[in-house]
């Protein structure tokens, strides 16, 4: 961010420099001056609260009420003002060296008679207006949009379904990640969707907290109705073993009626549920705890259908393709389907999976689906309409 914030501020501090600058008058070169030191304080100190976001997990409570909030926020604008800085600064590079050529002249030329187009592409006062506005106008949105949660259904059918009554209906739950900006307000709201909805079980796929028991526990009051209503189980995301001990917040889960799956399974109305930790679960120095399919499904009767909960949806790659091919269908969160618009494009160019159902074939295997989150990580900010728990219908697919 530290090298990010060098090229911007560069960037920003051309919208002070004017063509003619010479044939201002000495009070307009003065007014000038004064300008872009404000503005060089100003972006100092939204800099440093934007990164003073990723500290803030490790400040104390005071801290944290205080300043939680604001520095999300600062991270969240700067996130898309700076994917809007770099990408001009992009396309100025990109323009001024292949401009040379005919071709590029003739296509720059022909758009360039669009008079706010060519201001777009050659003036750079207008390219950090455009930038500072679309930023603020998105980041708005998404911050409203951001626990606007979302009941959306999908039915998923699976040849030689076992369930007993035909069919399976579970309420999907993923990156809650309590703590930061989420409250016990943003759980409730949660709760409230899942109470209302009719089902055979919730499923909450990893990342529940951003923080330590004694930190978080009461914001998660409202789930704890949840759990005595419905059979609700639960595993590890990565986040969940960023902050003290996961094996203290795996214990409260358990004391909540929260099945906790550990590389093993239940049974609901003869489905087999089986649950993995992380992916990252082996590097936490917690013995016997790395992620381990084989071993999860081998808890699984022989004809069941099997329905695998794995946080990350990478996990499939660290499967053997015989574990695959006995797994019906494979749930994961993890990615937030990018979070933020602009992160999409490196979202879809390195994730392997990045959101909805994918068709595991190539691999031996059946279907993976990948929810984009019920909450957000870091900056309260999210994409329109993806802030979601899924209501997922199961049936057979003969």
């Amino acid at each position: 961010m530290s090298l990010v914030n060098i090229l911007m501020f560069h960037e920003l501090m051309k919208y002070f420099i004017f063509p003619a600058e010479a044939k201002l008058s000495k009070c307009e070169r003065a007014k000038n001056r004064q300008n872009r030191e404000r503005a060089t304080i100003i972006f100092v100190v939204f800099s440093i609260l934007a990164q003073t976001n990723y500290f803030m997990y490790y400040a104390g409570e005071f801290l944290q009420w205080l300043l939680f909030d604001v520095t999300g926020i600062a991270l969240g604008f700067w996130t898309n003002f700076s994917a809007f800085i770099l990408g001009f600064f992009l396309v100025n590079q990109f323009t001024q060296y292949f401009y040379r050529f005919s071709i590029v002249q003739r296509i720059v030329d022909f758009f360039g008679q669009i008079s706010f187009i060519h201001s777009l592409t050659f003036d750079r006062r207008t390219q950090i207006r455009f930038s500072f506005f679309v930023a603020l106008v998105m980041s708005i949105a998404m911050l409203f949009s951001s626990d606007r949660i979302l009941v959306k259904d999908l039915t998923l059918k699976i040849p030689n379904f076992s369930a007993k009554e035909g069919k399976l209906k579970l309420a999907m739950v993923s990156d809650l990640h309590v703590g930061a900006s989420v409250y016990e307000e943003q759980i409730a709201h949660v709760a409230d969707k899942l109470l209302n909805m009719d089902v055979d079980a919730v499923l909450i796929v990893g990342d529940m907290v951003d923080g330590t028991r004694e930190q978080l526990e009461e914001r998660l009051k409202p789930l704890w109705v949840v759990a005595n209503r419905f059979p609700t189980y639960f595993v590890t995301g990565n986040h969940d073993y960023y902050y003290g001990n996961v094996e203290e917040w795996l214990d409260l889960y358990r004391e909540k009626n929260i099945k906790v799956l550990t590389n093993n399974a239940s049974i609901v109305k003869g489905v087999c549920l089986a649950g993995v930790n992380d992916i990252s679960s082996g590097k936490m120095g917690i013995k016997n705890h790395k992620m381990n399919i084989t071993q999860a499904i081998k808890w699984c009767p022989a004809k069941s259908t099997k329905i695998l909960l794995a946080h990350n949806p990478a996990s499939v790659l660290e499967a053997s393709r015989i574990d695959l091919q006995s797994i019906d269908l494979i749930l994961s969160g993890h990615t937030h389907a990018g979070q933020f618009y602009v992160v999409l494009p490196a979202v879809l160019w390195f994730l392997p999976y990045f959101y909805g159902v994918y068709d595991l074939s190539n691999l031996g295997g059946h279907t993976l689906m990948i929810s984009a989150g019920t909450l957000y990580q870091g900056p309260p900010m999210k994409m329109l309409r993806m802030s979601e728990i899924w209501n997922l219908t199961i049936i057979n697919g003969n």
